[in-house]
């Protein structure tokens, strides 16, 4: 919990203030995305979990998408506690498709629509190169357009 925290509280730091609800200086009104729903791929940590912070204090409900299941539970326990709001979570990897299908149709079961997408999971996988025969070849190095 103390990196979920962090990462909030760091950006609440430079606001000087935990919760921006009750402060005159906000810069979007906090109904601003009323009824709005948003899917945040890798919303459990890091940018995407601010970036969750940022719309549900807006008034969005958030669905935070990632890997591990404990850590989105967690993430979704302090933006409900921070925010109020509907927060849903969806444990999926964004590398298999028919995950990612249930995942947009979870949302609008739940939520009744998609609003707002955010793609901000990481996608720094190993995936070796497709060869196609004219780029396996040494004749083909300067014509090969995946070198």
């Amino acid at each position: 919990m103390a990196d979920t925290d962090s990462t909030i509280e760091s950006t609440a730091a430079e606001t000087g203030s935990r919760d921006t609800r009750d402060r005159k200086d906000r810069i979007f009104a906090l109904d601003l995305l009323e009824g709005r729903v948003a899917l945040i791929t890798g919303g459990g940590s890091g940018i995407g979990l601010g970036i969750a912070d940022c719309l549900a204090g807006c008034g969005a409900s958030v669905a935070i998408l990632g890997r591990r299941s404990e850590q989105l539970e967690i993430a979704a326990t302090t933006l409900r506690d921070r925010r109020g709001g509907r927060v849903m979570t969806i444990p999926a990897d964004v590398r298999d498709p028919e995950a990612l299908k249930a995942a947009v149709a979870g949302v609008v079961d739940a939520f009744g629509s998609l609003d707002v997408l955010i793609n901000n999971a990481a996608g720094n996988f190993y995936s070796p190169r497709p060869r196609s025969p004219s780029c396996g070849s040494k004749d083909s190095a300067g014509s090969c357009p995946l070198r």
